[in-house]
Order: structure tokens, then sequence, then C-alpha cells
């Protein structure tokens, strides 16, 4: 058993290619004799199968089992490897497929094979539907047409079945699964459908024979036409209408299950808001005819994901019929169809109130109006927030979905405190939380121990965030993952604007003291396990209430005896930690799911050891609690704390130690689940037993008794090691070439890049270019990590292979202007430079220089700098030479062209890569040359200025300030750019401010026109200069300084005149404009635009100037400055 189960292992690891080939070849070439009936041609037809009619009749009839065994196979190899082997799968799968989708079947118990049939289509539809940039193609137009009759019988054959289904049983029901299989479907055909499809077409279809008929139950009818505008097609042809299943017996039953998918297709955030809207509006016409409550609950849930997205719903407060348009006639075309006939909030709220009184509809109908509340609160009216208050205190507290609704009351809308609640006795003060409170505890529930403590402070906060449960299967994540698929920017939900900050001790006494009485009384008359559950979270919440608990644990177990599971289950789920004298029931110990919540409550306990419970059913224990990671993956985090639980997970991939079967198998599957400690030394374990040299005889033993070969133990210590690398947490990573290629490309951030392993992972990745480029995009893309001098290595490599080079410019943002910066190291003649737009004379030039660059030196210009800028670090010497040979005969145009490659390189991430080009400037020996000329250095000092504002207008660190050169600009981005200045920094900055001063005292008494002795023109462009300038600003120096005639807007036009006529050496006005045609002046004219922080503190200079009244016109010569 070992032997075959290892024979698979290998063969599936390393063959799935060719497993595949295999298959293919072979299915292809069986059972030739047999004849193939009609029906079979109309489908091969149907799915583009044979190309010769003759191959066809030579293609004979599967047997379920053949199709079974085949399903199987092909369906693991795909979703495995799918991503991997992407185009083989796409151009050759098809063919493979043709004689399987007759398993396609919805009904109630479905066979494995139908159910495996279904994951194989939609991992096949999912690997088609690749998300690239600008619309980039990712499949060839053979490709495109296979996936579009896929995706078309795939929907026609599941409605079909579950026409079927439906029609049969009045308690047919379709899973959750399955909705999500249709609704992905229904979006890839609408986004592979790029022909004009008539609607009588929509509903027209082929029987066996080749005749038509009318596929009535498929109507589009509806929702393709635009309900505001009579004959605009809206060419979505993808949706199913109500008329799905209208000649059915249990019709509503069929309405129902078209609205879970057209709920699921609304969920996917991926149609625009004029689909959305008019969907919406055409539902909402026909709600009058949904009379079953289970049909009203999904269009509740339907309009519950709508809400929260980028639609426009009728406001009666701003659209007024009449025969002009309600907006701008300039806007017209942005006119989204259907919004004239969308419901108004009030009329939506009015419906869902109204469903409310009716058990079934209750949760859906709260949560409807739990989400207009947190997202369209402004367009709900007083009277109906009046209406919800009256509607809910008719409702009960044992439904969980109405205590969010009362949480969002109290979060999202102003409410009377002295209003009344389900009770008209005279309370006093508070009395609506007070009404609130009584009416929560008269049917006790524990989950609303959170919403008792909003209510005791005085700014209440929504309290019932919950995250979605992840139930992405493996190759939907592995798409994710490597940003193959993202969401659609186009419907963009809206933010809840409430703050969660409040003071902490903003509680409301007398609430306080109001719960603690009546849970007192509560606790003596009629104990409860839910009334103990909000008595131990209240005293936890609030420390200054005390209970009399030791009295209570000694009554608990008589009153746990008698719960059933379920009730139990259903308390222990709300406490935030388990209460520490508080015995597990032995009674529950046998329920698995009493046994878990336990577990998940004393994660952080180390004290309690659950081994001995667990000890009964260990695998289960394990699966179980990994399917819950899975599901909710913040969970991990938590479950890692615990030592018992490592040490449980670790006995248990090691116990079959003589087994390296099973013990890898375990360890693949649930090593996710260790502490970083505890998975690398189960690593350590495992490959101790494997090697022959460290293991001694238990490798021996595996060797002999097991008949595992070297290659075998080489196998595995591949998938341990590609195991342990899936499951690090960043930041930790680890370094060498010995990974798995795939696994790599998964998980770029969990394994530190040289240029060796980089070369080698993408070398391994050749023929899986969509999985490679994850590694080149993380490489590009990673702004935290200094991996920018990889940058050339890698684009060298995606420069050589083409199909690479495609992968990434479709799918990778910014992909061609990384190529652009560093397009100095790909050969000017090489096919792949075909896709860029780039000047192939300045390469050239460049590569010459930097090959010969004492013969080559002439070929350089200033306009090859920004292309010479790219080079590698090894050859910056002769970058840095023409630089400042370039710089001394033309500072403006070479300053301008650096000022434009470092605006580029910051907005690709580069601010590292600049930094240290600029030191790599500024060291050496040739800088200190050139600078000797003051009118040069007064030009690089600026634009070296200009360069750091860019590279810190979005985000600046002590860390990258540590770089700078200037200690001025340094110590002033410390002082206005960091939060707080390290304590390293604090004396520098001191005798900074002290520098400043000296620069503000010679100013303000010699003014502009002294010697530079006195004032330095470069503090001009400092915010501390200005800052303190304000501060020594009164109204005495501003009359003396009048008096010498210095007058401030004057000041500040002459900034940018008097540094050029120092710069440049004129004097008089018309030397000043016969020197700026050497365009030294915009140097410091954009230097001083791109200083923020310097007329921010020029405007708080102005705002005091205007406290005296004086200079009124200082305003406009700073927007002049501007």
């Amino acid at each position: 058993m070992h032997i075959a189960f290892f024979l698979l292992l290998c063969f599936s690891l390393l063959f799935p290619v060719f497993m595949y080939t295999y298959l293919s070849e072979s299915l292809a070439s069986s059972e030739k004799s047999a004849t193939c009936p009609k029906h079979r041609h109309a489908k091969l037809r149907t799915l583009g199968g044979r190309e010769q009619e003759k191959e066809e009749e030579q293609m004979g009839r599967w047997t379920s089992t053949r199709k079974y065994s085949i399903v199987v196979v092909v369906s693991f190899i795909v979703h495995k490897w799918g991503l991997e082997t992407r185009d083989f799968i796409l151009r050759e799968v098809f063919e493979l497929l043709d004689p399987l989708l007759s398993l396609i079947n919805i009904k109630t118990n479905q066979s494995e094979s139908e159910i495996l049939t279904m994951q194989l289509v939609d991992d096949v539809i999912k690997l088609s539907m690749i998300e690239t940039i600008d619309g980039h193609r990712s499949m060839n137009e053979k490709t495109e047409e296979n996936v579009r009759k896929l995706v078309k019988f795939a929907i026609r054959e599941s409605l079909r079945t579950m026409h079927r289904g439906y029609s049969m049983s009045p308690n047919f029901q379709i899973s959750d699964e399955i909705c999500r299989f249709l609704a992905r479907w229904f979006l890839a055909e609408r986004r592979v459908d790029t022909v004009e499809m008539d609607l009588d077409e929509s509903s027209i279809d082929l029987k066996s024979d080749g005749r038509k008929f009318e596929n009535h139950y498929l109507s589009l009818e509806g929702l393709s036409v635009c309900p505001d505008i009579p004959q605009k097609p809206l060419n979505f042809p993808g949706l199913i209408h109500l008329s799905f299943g209208s000649k059915c017996v249990n019709k509503h039953a069929a309405w129902n299950g078209a609205m879970q998918i057209l709920n699921k297709i609304l969920k996917s955030g991926r149609l625009n808001s004029q689909i959305v809207e008019s969907i919406v509006s055409i539902l909402w016409e026909k709600r009058k005819s949904y009379t079953s409550e289970y049909l009203r609950t999904a269009f509740c849930a339907l309009l519950a994901t709508v809400i929260p997205q980028d639609v426009r719903f009728f406001d009666p407060k701003i659209y007024v019929f009449s025969q002009s348009p309600p907006f701008p006639s300039h806007e017209t075309p942005i006119f989204r169809f259907g919004h004239l006939r969308m419901p108004s909030i009030d009329s939506i709220l009015k419906y869902t109130l109204s469903l409310m009184p009716n058990v079934t509809s209750l949760p859906n109908a709260a949560i409807l109006t739990e989400n207009i509340l947190k997202f369209r609160s402004k367009q709900v009216s007083k009277e109906t927030i009046r209406l919800i208050w009256d509607t809910v205190s008719r409702t009960s507290p044992a439904c969980f979905e109405v205590l969010r609704l009362l949480s969002a009351l109290v979060s999202f809308t102003e409410f009377e405190e002295n209003s009344r609640f389900a009770n008209d006795e005279n309370v006093g003060k508070w009395s609506l939380r007070k009404d609130v409170i009584e009416w929560l505890l008269i049917d006790p529930s524990a989950h609303s121990h959170q919403l008792i403590h909003e209510l005791c402070h005085y700014h209440p906060s929504f309290c019932y965030e919950t995250d979605e449960p992840n139930t992405d299967d493996q190759l939907l994540r592995n798409l994710k993952t490597c940003h193959l698929l993202h969401f659609s920017s186009s419907t963009v939900p809206h933010k809840a604007t409430v703050t969660q900050m409040r003071p902490t001790d903003a509680k409301i006494d007398e609430i306080v003291n109001y719960v603690d009485c009546k849970l007192k009384s509560m606790l003596s008359t009629e104990l409860t396990l839910p009334v103990f559950v909000l008595s131990y979270e209240f005293s936890l919440k609030f420390p200054e209430v005390s209970f009399d608990f030791d009295l209570i644990y000694k009554r608990l177990p008589h009153l746990l005896q008698e719960l059933e599971p379920t009730e139990f289950l259903q308390s222990i789920q709300n406490f935030s930690e388990w209460p520490e004298f508080l015995e597990f029931p032995p009674k529950f110990v046998a329920d698995f799911d009493c046994l878990m919540a336990y577990f998940l409550k004393n994660v952080e306990n180390q004290l309690i050891d659950m081994t001995k419970k667990w000890e009964t059913n260990p695998g289960k224990i394990v699966e179980t609690l990994a399917d819950y990671c899975r599901k909710w993956p913040k969970m991990r985090g938590e479950m890692c704390k615990s030592m018992q639980f490592n040490r449980f997970v670790n006995n248990w991939i090691l116990e079959t130690e003589g087994d390296p079967y099973e013990m890898s198998n375990r360890f693949e599957k649930y090593s996710f689940l260790l502490s970083y400690r505890h998975l690398l030394k189960t690593r350590d374990t495992i490959l101790c037993v494997f090697e022959e040299g460290g293991g001694g005889s238990r490798a021996n033993h595996l060797l002999v008794a097991q008949s595992v070969t070297p290659q075998d133990l080489y196998i595995f210590n591949k998938l341990i090691c590609s195991s342990f690398l899936r499951n690090l947490v960043p930041p930790r990573r680890v370094i060498g070439p010995s990974f798995d290629g795939p696994t790599v490309a998964l998980y770029p951030k969990n394994l530190e890049f040289d240029q060796r392993s980089v070369k080698i992972y993408l070398k391994r990745l050749k023929k899986s270019p969509f999985l490679a480029q994850n590694i080149v995009r993380m490489i590009l893309e990673n702004r935290n990590d200094d991996t920018w001098h990889l940058h050339a290595t890698v684009l060298k490599i995606v420069m050589e292979d083409e199909q690479l080079l495609t992968v990434c410019i479709a799918t990778i943002p910014n992909m061609i202007r990384y190529l652009k910066m560093y397009q100095i190291h790909f050969p000017p003649k090489s096919l792949s430079v075909r896709f860029l737009i780039i000047d192939k004379s300045s390469i050239t030039s460049c590569q010459k220089y930097l090959r010969k660059p004492k013969e080559n030196g002439h070929l350089i210009s200033p306009i090859n700098l920004i292309t010479l800028f790219g080079c590698e670090k090894s050859t910056w010497k002769r970058m840095i030479l023409q630089f400042w040979c370039q710089f001394e005969r033309e500072p403006a145009l070479v300053a301008e062209r650096f000022y434009e490659f470092a605006s580029e390189s910051v907005d690709l991430g580069l601010q590292t890569r600049v930094v240290c080009i600029l030191r790599a400037l500024t060291s050496s020996e040739y800088c200190r040359n050139v600078l000797q000329d003051e009118q040069l250095k007064m030009a690089f000092d600026l634009t070296y200025r200009a360069i750091w504002m860019v590279l810190v207008k979005d985000q600046c660190s002590p860390e990258i300030l540590e770089l700078c050169d200037d200690s001025k600009l340094r110590n002033d981005l410390l002082g206005y750019r960091i939060p707080q200045i390290p304590p390293g920094h604090i004396d520098d900055f001191r005798l900074y401010e002290m520098r400043v001063a000296f620069s503000v005292e010679n100013f303000l008494k010699f003014g502009i026109e002294s010697g530079e002795d006195t004032v330095d023109f470069m503090d001009f462009g400092l915010a501390e200069f200005y800052k303190q300038l304000n501060e020594n600003l009164t109204e005495e120096a501003i009359r003396g300084n009048e008096k010498r005639r210095l007058l401030y807007p004057l000041f500040f036009r002459k900034i940018c005149v008097l540094g050029v006529q120092r710069m440049i050496g004129g004097s008089t006005a018309d030397e000043f404009q016969e020197a700026s045609k050497k365009e030294y002046g915009r140097l410091l004219y954009f230097f001083l635009i791109s200083k923020k922080c310097v007329f921010s503190s020029i405007f708080r200079f102005l705002e005091f100037s205007k406290k005296v009244q004086r200079y009124s016109n200082l305003t406009v010569t700073y927007q002049n400055l501007q």
C-alpha cells in the first residue's frame, strides 16, 4: 500500500504534464471500432470537439466507470497544477472534457463524479478568466472560443437540470457551492461573449437532432432591455430573469434559486453600477409577486448586498420629476440606467419593516435594515427611524440579527435619550437605554453582552463586526496570491463614517448601576447560563462591579447537566475568555463541537491541558482545527500561541515516524498550524529521519524495510522544505535555491532572494510564466525591502523570455515603466524590444560608453542621462563621471533630467535607489572638484533639496532621513515631517534651531540686502526659518522694518529673483533678464514650489499678519508664489 501511494505521489509531483498528455492521447485513441450516436455529434459540434468527422465516428461511448476514473484524475491535476501548466491545460483539456460534460447534473444527491465534473469545469473557467491590465489578452482565439462554448454549455445544462429538480420536488434546493459556480460562470460568459447577441437567439437552443426549440425557462426578458430608455439593449446575456421556472410547478422555489445566484453575482462586485441598478429596479417592480416567505427572504438578502455598493437610489429630496433632467446638461452622458425607477431608501425600509413580524424573513430583513443604517443613514428620515424603533420593539432579542440592528440604531443614528422603547413605566433619566436593556433581559441571550456594554457609554459604537469566512479553494487562493484575480473598481462599497475612538471614562455610571442591579436580581432569582455569561462579561468590562461568583459556581454544575449540547454551545461561544473556576462539564466531553469551543476560549490559557481530552480522536480534532483555521485565518495566529496545541500537532505529525509517506503527508497538510519554533523543530526532526548521515539507523531502517531509495528521500526532503517555506509568516524568511519553484512563486515574500537564487527559480519556472510573474512582481514592487539591486537582473531574464515578458506586461502594473527605467540592459536589436517605445539610439550610446568609457565618452549628452541612471551598481562610477562632466557644462538641463528621473523612480517605489545614487554622487571626488564653483554649488544644492522633497512627499521615516547629507534639510524634515524627533537627533536639532535663530535675527536686522555672511539664502527654503520668523515678527519689528523700507510683500516676490541673481552673478534687472535666458532661474523656482512645508510656514506667517491687521495683500503674494 505504501509503495503504491509513493508511486502515485512521485508520479503526480514530477510528471503532471506527462500524465495529462498520456491521458489525452490514450483516450483519443481508445475504442476506435465503436460508432458515435447522433446526440454525440451535436455535443461535439457545440463544444468544438474533433476537427474531422471521421475521427468523431471512431470515438466510442464511454462507460460511467471510465468517466468517473478520468474526471477524478483530470480534476485533481487541474486543481493542483492548473496555474503551473495553464497554457498546456487550456490547449488540451477541452478535447478531454468533451465526453465528461454529460455528468453536469444538479440534483439533491449528486454523485461524486458529478460534483468533480462541476469542480473541473469551474477550475478551467477560473484559469481562463485571469484578469489582465488594460484588457491584455491571456488566451488565443481558439482557446477563447472553446471557453465560450464550455461556459454556455455548462450554464445551459446546469439550469436545465435545476429546472427539472424544481419541477420534481417542492423541497429541492441548490447548495451554496453550486450558487458560487453558476455566479462565476455567468460572469465569465459576460466577459468572453463579445458578440452582440439578439434577445431571440438567447432563448433558442438545439435539440440532439439539430432542430431548434424555445428554451423558455432561460428567457432574458427584462434584463436585456433598459427600462428607462426603450429599444436600447444592455447587452447583458449572462443573467437569468425571474421568468426562470415560470412554467414549473414550484415556481417560487425556482425563483428563490435564481435570486440566490443573482445575489452571488452582485456580491462579486464585478458588475458596473448601471447593470446593478437595472437588476434592482426590475426585481423591485416585481416584489408583489413574491408570495413565498423564502423568496422574500432571498430578495432581502439581495438588497442587503446592493446597499453598500456604489449605486444611486431614488431620493425625493433631490430629484423632482419635471421636464428638465435631474442633473446638469453636461453630465447627461453619465446617466445610469434604471435610476429613475430605483426605489428610495424609505421605500425599501418600509418594505423590510413589513417583513419583520414573520419569523422566517426576520433575520434577513434585520440585516437589510442594518446595512441601510450603516451605509445610507443620511437618506433615512427621522420618522422612518422612529418606525424602526417601534418595529424592533415588537420582535424578540433572541434573534442575533435583531441585536445587530439595535447596535446599528444606537451607533449610526441620532436618538432621543428620554424617549421610550417597549415600556411605559417611569424610569427617569436615560429612559431609552434603560428600556432597551430591560427588553434585552426579558429573554436574555448571551449574544447581547456586547450591546449592553455599548449602551453604558455616552457614544456607543457598532459592536458586532464580523469577518467573512474564507471559502476559496486552493486554485482560487493561488490565483489571488499571484494577483491574477482581483475585484473590480466599478463597485466600491461606501465606508461607514463612524469613529471608534472615545475616552476611557466615557461610561454612564447610572446605566452601569442599573445593569448591575438587574443582573444581580436575575442571578438570585432565575440563574441560567446566558444570565451567567452576561454577568461574567459585564464584570470583565467594568471591574468596579462585583458579583458573588463563588456561590454561582457551586450552582452551575447542576444547571449545566440539564442543558442540551446546542444550548450549551450557543452560550459558551460568547465568552471572551473562559472563566477560571468554571469546569468543563464531563457530559459534553463527547460532543465534538462543544469541546472545540472550549479549546478556542482557552487558546491563550497555558495552564489548561487539553491533550487528555483529545486522546480519543486526535486525527479528527487536528483536521477540524485545520479546516477552522483555513476558514478563519486570524485564528491561526491565536492557536500558534498555545504551547499545548503546538505540542499536540507536533506529536500527531511525528506519530508515524517509521512511515515516511504518512509523516510527510501530515506535515504538508497540518504544519501551518505550528508556530515558527515548532515548525522549525518538526522539520528538523523529519529531515533527521530522512538523512542517512544524521538519521543513522532510522534512515537505514527506512531504506531497507520500506524499500525507500535515496531518490525517494530526495523527494521527501524537497516536499518537507517546500511545506516549511509555505507556512512561514513574514517577516521571517529563509534563503537558498533548494525549494520547489512553484512554492517559491506562490510565497515569494518568505524567501530572501539574491542574484543566484532569483536566476535559478525563474529558470525553473520557464514553462510557468503566470507563476514566474509573481516573483518578478514581488521584487519590483517590494517597497519595504532593499531589492532594487535585483531589478536589472530580473528584467534582463524577463526580456530574454518572450512568453514571460508578455505575461508580465499583461499582469504587472507599471511593467512598461520599469522596463524603460532599466532599458540600458536590453539589446536594442532584440525581438522583445518591439514591445517597448524606447530610444534605441540612447541605449546604444550608453551601452557603448559603459563598455569602453574612454573611447565613447563623447557619445553621452544630458538627454542620455535618464537611460544611464538605470545601470547596475557595479558601473555607477562611470555614470557618476558623466553626470558631473555634463553638469559642469549644462547644469540646468542635467538638473532637470535628474529631477525627472527621481520623480519617476519615486512613483515606482525606488526611493532607496535614488538615495543611494545621491550619496554616490555627493561622495565622489568629481563632486568636490565641480562644486568649487559657487554658482554650480548653489544649483546642485537646490536640485538636491528638490529631489529630497520628492522623496518624502508621500512618506518620511527617520531611517531614510539618515541618508540625507544636507544637515539643515535633514533636521528640518525631522522637525516637521516626523511626529516625534528620534532621541539620537535631539541634540543636533537643538543646534540647528540655534543656527536658524541666528539667521532670522540677521534677517530682521539687516534685511535681504546684506552680505552673504549675515543671511544664508538657502535658509529661505526651511520651514524652521519661517516658524521662527513668525515667532519674532512683532508689530514693533514690522514698523521698524517699514522705516527701513523693508516691505514683506516685496520680500516674498524678491526671494526667487535674489536667489537667481546671486547664483548667476547678475546685479541689475538687465543683467538678470539676460542671464535668465540660461534657464538657471527655474531651478530655484521648482524647488520652492516643491517645498510645501515652506509655504505652510509662510502661510502661518500670513495668518499672524492678519491678526495685526497689516499687509492684507500678502495673501495675494503667497498665491502668486504657489
